[in-house]
């Protein structure tokens, strides 16, 4: 019976260790670094009695969901031009419009259907959220001048506007400090960690090509995965100019090697079809072999391995071009921390971006259809405070989710925090901080004790969606300040807004939740058709083909359907025109 106990404590005590494997020493490290950057900029606004500090705590908030020092100075950049440039469009309608309601809200139309094409394609996400800051604070701009149409004046809405940027900086500047001043974290560990993914997925990826009975849906998923990372690889590596990485162009070069594997698909998945099971097997079970052993790090010995194997006079061309790739595939990923000056100074080609028209369109009908109903309600309530939030939270909010298949699961897990922080909200301003108004340490520690369950969230990876929520309803009902309202109207205003926002939300979301999959593959496939056309013309290398074509082939395979017959057919239609664009490159 003892016995039993100790097995039964030991089974529990491996089961909790499982279930919070993802809180370590980093996970408090980042909120500590959180909540200093709001305790900052509390501090500084506070003390120069800005009038909303809400703004710069939500931005030193939201530059720390990735906490690396290049990608928070990155994302303080564009945050800052951002709002600086929608600063500019706000005060420029107003000039045109003031006054003028209709026409001031189609000049904000245009403007979002403009930021949402650019980002729909960027695959960026500190670019894609400086150009949704700069289009929130346009709305917020112009929003704010209609609602007091008697006393708005163009110099009036730029004190307002310049107001919003000098808190915004501060909340930038907070963060950079905090990141800067308590363990920094480097961008190098994002590329590492991209580039063991990389290799893992090109592993992958070739296991499941030296089954016996390779499946078609594992080959496409593994072929996701490596082009996934490379175009993470590829979008994370302008982080690293802040940094000053000696190794950035490393793990571009590494990514770049990987993309071969794509141009042999085809060709090794004829050689299975055309060969009988025997000999097949026998080069599987060599290259099985060796990829047992990468999974072991065990990377020396596998090219030494490979490079005998590939020198075999009756080793088959399409398994030697396999070998010979996973070599120097190898080669690239054990020199990823050697630098090399004429590598460092060297200027790598970019992956592409790509444009696909409907997914820009749903995106667009998305964001659009959020802000105008918002926008509706909040002129029905007379101008409400809560709702002008929520037309600007629940637009910035769509446009970060741009391009994003199944982005609705992201949308249930933020409004999911959101509804959570809005009744502890109201419960810490009027219960703990009305009590003590008088005492800025008081409302410091409240507003803090309040926070720290959202901060914690967003430290944990899994859980990010849930604290971004919670957050964002927590500092926009409290609204710290030494303005504080405790009037419980406005207050319930708010969180009506909110609430009301969020349902907008909600429902725009799951009735377009993403762009219809055949339709985006279809216009994916008719734009790599256009690209293999121009082989020989502006497209003369396999490298400037696999670079503009990378993000195409992807969106292929990222709306590719499972059980459906359609769908699966145009991803073999990619692989044939690929198959044609690698014989016509190699003609040339």
């Amino acid at each position: 019976m003892k016995s039993y106990k100790v097995i039964k404590h030991k089974i529990l005590g491996i089961t909790m260790t499982k279930k919070l494997s993802f809180i370590n020493q980093n996970t408090f490290v980042i909120c500590f670094r959180l909540l200093l950057s709001a305790i900052i900029v509390l501090i500084v606004t506070l003390n120069f009695n800005l009038y909303k500090p809400m703004w710069g705590i939500i931005a030193a908030l939201f530059l720390q969901l990735r906490p690396e020092t290049g990608f928070v100075i990155e994302k303080a950049l564009c945050l800052v031009a951002g709002t600086f440039i929608g600063i500019v469009v706000g005060c420029l309608i107003l000039f045109l419009f003031i006054g003028q309601p209709i026409p001031s809200f189609i000049c904000l139309v245009i403007f979002l259907c403009a930021c949402s094409l650019i980002s729909a394609g960027i695959n960026h996400s500190n670019l894609v959220y400086g150009i949704a800051l700069g289009n929130i604070t346009t709305i917020i701009v112009v929003l704010y001048s209609i609602s007091d149409p008697q006393n708005i004046t163009i110099v009036n809405a730029l004190n307002f506007a310049s107001a919003r940027l000098i808190e915004i900086c501060i909340g930038a500047t907070a963060a950079c400090i905090s990141s800067f001043l308590i363990k920094p974290y480097s961008v190098k560990r994002i590329y590492q960690n991209h580039s063991k993914q990389l290799l893992n997925a090109t592993i992958k990826h070739l296991i499941s090509l030296t089954s016996t009975q390779p499946n078609s849906f594992c080959v496409n998923l593994a072929t996701r995965d490596i082009l996934e990372s490379t175009i993470a690889i590829h979008n994370d590596s302008s982080a690293s100019i802040y940094e000053k990485l000696a190794t950035k162009n490393n793990h571009v070069l590494f990514s770049n090697k990987a993309l071969p594997f794509l141009r042999l698909i085809k060709d090794y998945c004829k050689y299975i079809e055309s060969n009988n099971s025997l000999e097949f097997q026998s080069y599987a079970e060599i290259l099985n072999a060796q990829l047992s052993k990468i999974s072991h790090s065990d990377t020396k010995s596998v090219i030494k391995t490979l490079r005998k194997f590939s020198k075999l006079t009756n080793t088959p061309i399409v398994i030697k071009n396999i070998y010979l790739a996973l070599i120097e595939l190898l080669l690239a990923y054990n020199s990823l921390n050697n630098f090399k000056k004429p590598l460092y100074e060297l200027k790598l080609n970019r992956i592409k971006n790509y444009y696909n028209p409907i997914i820009i369109a749903t995106a667009t009908a998305r964001n659009v259809a959020i802000f105008l109903v918002c926008a509706l309600i909040w002129s029905i309530s007379g101008g409400s405070l809560g709702m002008l939030l929520a037309t600007a939270i629940m637009t910035l909010l769509s446009q970060l989710f741009v391009g994003i298949p199944n982005a609705f699961l992201l949308v249930k897990k933020v409004l999911m925090g959101l509804l959570i922080s809005v009744p502890i909200a109201l419960i810490v301003k009027f219960c703990f901080i009305y009590q003590f108004t008088e005492s800025f340490k008081h409302l410091l520690f409240f507003f803090c004790l309040g926070l720290s369950a959202g901060v914690v969230l967003l430290s944990i990876s899994k859980l990010q969606m849930y604290g971004l929520g919670y957050c964002l309803g927590f500092v926009f009902v409290v609204q710290p300040s030494n303005q504080m309202s405790f009037n419980v109207t406005p207050s319930l205003s708010i969180c009506l807004g909110l609430i009301f926002g969020g349902g907008v939300f909600y429902v725009v979301y799951k009735l377009l939740p993403n762009a219809p999959n055949i339709i985006t593959q279809k216009l994916a496939l008719l734009s790599l058709y256009g690209d293999y056309k121009k082989i020989g013309k502006t497209i003369t290398t396999r490298e400037q083909f696999s670079i503009k074509v990378a993000k195409k082939a992807l969106c292929v395979y990222k709306y590719q359907l499972h059980d459906n017959f359609e769908s699966s057919y145009i991803v073999k239609r990619l692989h044939r025109l690929l198959e044609r664009s690698n014989k016509k490159l190699g003609d040339l």
